[in-house]
């Protein structure tokens, strides 16, 4: 949403969620590490999140299976992306990687 001589993303611009791939792809051990990490902070929710990531599922989807607030899920999606698992992407992020 436009808003003065700034770009403000809401959560309505959410689209997807991406594990990290390439040079920063974690091993299985991380991995392993990284689901105790998250079930000892958000219990088998965020681990039930964290098995759905797979780069198609929007994260409404993920949200919509799981039947979890919308607040809740942006909280422990915003852990995992400062743990540097994953990538929130928003729908201008991907069309300008289409483009470039």
């Amino acid at each position: 949403m436009r808003s003065g001589d700034y770009m403000e993303i809401t959560k309505d611009d959410l689209l997807g969620v991406i594990p990290v791939k390439g040079k920063g792809r974690i091993s299985a051990f991380k991995r392993v590490r990284m689901q105790r990490k998250i079930f000892d902070k958000y219990g088998a929710e965020g681990v039930s999140i964290y098995s759905l990531i797979d780069g198609k599922k929007s994260v409404e989807e993920i949200r919509a299976d799981l039947n979890m607030s919308p607040e809740k899920i942006v909280d422990i999606l915003d852990f995992m992306d400062a743990e540097g698992v994953i990538q929130l992407k928003t729908i201008f992020e991907i069309e300008a990687e289409k483009e470039g």
